[in-house]
């Protein structure tokens, strides 16, 4: 069992998860960014049913070290790590997803002793999320048409 009693004491906007997607082609274009930052999600759909799933078990694992943790909601933003092009899909052909999981800053010296690998506590998270998280991307694939 991990007790854990850390509190963001930070902005509001440092605490907790973020879970961002890449943006379709015209999200891209209505920011006026279409050439640096080009968009084109061939998946959005798929991207954002395992970005959601991902997001709550992030927030679940965040949440039992920080009560102050916050979910903020979905983004779809160009980050070159999520873009299809980058990950083998095409048009029609779209099996891989992608999405890019941020957790809170840990310059909170309590949240971030916590998480440690050589602390105990940080190696019993890590391993509890990192048994979650797979369980969730098994599933994602698994469930795939």
């Amino acid at each position: 069992m991990v007790n854990l009693s850390a509190s963001c004491t930070l902005t509001p906007f440092s605490c907790g998860t973020e879970v961002l997607i890449e943006r379709t082609r015209e999200e891209s274009v209505a920011t006026g960014d279409p050439i640096e930052n080009p968009g084109a999600n061939l998946n959005v759909e798929e991207d954002d049913g395992l970005a959601s799933t991902l997001s709550a078990t992030t927030f679940k694992a965040v949440q039992a070290s920080d009560s102050g943790a916050i979910q903020r909601a979905l983004l779809r933003n160009g980050k070159v790590v999520n873009r299809d092009i980058y990950n083998g899909n095409s048009e029609g052909y779209t099996p891989v997803r992608a999405c890019l999981i941020e957790v809170e800053f840990l310059s909170h010296p309590t949240a971030l002793e916590t998480v440690k690998l050589s602390n105990p506590s940080g190696v019993a998270i890590k391993q509890k999320f990192a048994d979650d998280v797979s369980v969730d991307i098994f599933n994602n694939i698994r469930d795939q048409p």
